[in-house]
């Protein structure tokens, strides 16, 4: 038996390739990515695997029935998209994004897709966060994963 995260993460990745993103994906949270002050973001690798658990566990929690459940395409990286997933504490949150009950998807369309660099090594991305740390205070606000 398909679970609602299942379901909707299938149905997540048609509309992915709908709008031209690969089909493949892996969740980030705000941890995994870097900002830079300008339309490049940069990508800790490799992501971790209990990303995807997080993501699992608001789906399981009810969440899409309370409040909803934004699922967002952030950028692809090495073939695979790299996509957050949210949900509103409470209702004036869901309705600052505009989510009802359910799902929404959103995919920044060709001209305002940011590009996505990956890091690998863990030297250079301690080098990057301490380079970069003035630039993280809204990094929230773009991979909203609690």
């Amino acid at each position: 038996m398909n679970s609602k995260f299942d379901e909707w993460s299938t149905n997540f990745s048609q509309f992915l390739a709908e709008n031209g993103y690969p089909e493949s994906v892996h969740w980030i949270t705000a941890g995994d990515i870097l900002l830079t002050g300008r339309r490049q973001i940069y990508v800790k690798l490799p992501i971790p695997d209990d990303n995807e658990a997080q993501v699992r566990q608001l789906f399981e929690s009810g969440a899409s029935e309370r409040w909803g459940i934004l699922l967002q395409a952030i950028g692809e990286v090495q073939g695979k998209t790299l996509a957050c997933a949210w949900s509103p504490r409470n209702a004036e949150e869901a309705e600052g994004v505009l989510i009802g009950k359910g799902v929404k998807m959103s995919a920044m369309t060709a001209e305002s897709k940011t590009r996505l660099k990956a890091v690998s090594s863990p030297l250079r991305w301690r080098y990057l966060v301490w380079k970069l740390r003035a630039k993280q205070q809204q990094r929230h606000l773009l991979v909203p994963v609690r």
